[in-house]
């Protein structure tokens, strides 16, 4: 009597069983050789390498488009023109105390150069006491120097601590980097 919870046999699961014709590799260790439908199928399965062979023409072609597209990244970033603005010098000044508001105005003068090629835009932040006060955008034209003021008006009239940073805006004359 057979068990209902037997193991089907291939036929009855409606696979066919595949059995290797010879099996002399396994009992000897020594390869065998692949008959003409053996290779075809290995062919179909794995067409750039089998059994790690020597790299195919797309693999080849693979690694000089990813040469290719870091030398021309690199052309890139070399050759094409660019503004390069910087901060020259700074000045700070500070009117005397309103006595009505008790505030003061205070004031950085900044000089700008672009030693780049072509015309650009830097923004220049006004901090007071860590605190941004004022933002400007300037236009700087290809090797040029040009001048400009930052104004904040700063409630108190005790000493402050300023500074300036720059920074490239995120499009042309947007007071935002």
């Amino acid at each position: 009597m057979v068990s209902k919870n037997a193991p089907k046999s291939a036929a009855e699961l409606g696979t066919e069983l595949r059995v290797p014709k010879r099996v002399s590799h396994w009992v000897t260790g020594r390869p065998r050789s692949e008959s003409a439908e053996e290779s075809r199928i290995v062919s179909r399965l794995a067409p750039s390498r089998v059994g790690g062979g020597n790299p195919t023409r797309s693999d080849n072609w693979t690694a000089l488009l990813i040469v290719l597209a870091i030398i021309a990244l690199v052309l890139v970033v070399i050759f094409v023109p660019r503004p390069n603005i910087r901060l020259t010098s700074v000045r700070y000044e500070t009117s005397s105390c309103d006595p009505v508001t008790s505030s003061v105005l205070a004031t950085a003068h900044v000089t700008l150069i672009n030693t780049g090629v072509v015309d650009g835009y830097i923004v220049a932040r006004f901090y007071v006491d860590g605190g941004r006060r004022a933002t400007s955008a300037f236009f700087v034209a290809a090797r040029a120097t040009v001048s400009g003021t930052l104004e904040a008006t700063i409630m108190g009239c005790v000493s402050h601590q300023y500074s300036i940073d720059t920074c490239y805006p995120s499009g042309d004359s947007t007071p935002t980097c």
